[in-house]
């Protein structure tokens, strides 16, 4: 009678409560299945985007948002290699304008 009480005071029904439990314990099998399958991938494509992985995987009961979520939670997601660029070469024999404004207090709009 006392968890009778607890779902009236909650607001919910007896068979709410179960069907979240089952749910949940369905969400967590989909997870930990879909993070198994990840892993066998990761060893054979280690650099495979989330979304091709998704298409390839054809995974239902999750949409590509949660699975790329849940990808980088579980750290099997793949780092971008920052691309720098280096463009300015200033170590040339070429001649080297000096700096004009060096030293150079502006006070106003169109002074240089």
């Amino acid at each position: 009678m006392k968890i009778e009480m607890l779902y009236l005071v909650a607001g919910i029904k007896r068979q709410d409560y179960f069907r979240q439990q089952k749910r949940q314990i369905k969400q967590a099998f989909i997870e930990t299945r879909t993070i198994e399958m990840v892993q066998a991938i990761r060893e054979r494509h280690p650099v495979m985007g989330a979304r091709p992985m998704f298409y390839a995987l054809k995974i239902t009961g999750m949409g590509i948002n949660r699975f790329e979520r849940l990808i980088s939670e579980s750290g099997l997601g793949i780092e971008r290699k920052k691309l720098w660029i280096k463009t300015t070469n200033s170590n040339h024999n070429y001649f080297k304008y000096s700096n004009l404004t060096n030293g150079l207090e502006l006070t106003c709009i169109n002074q240089l």
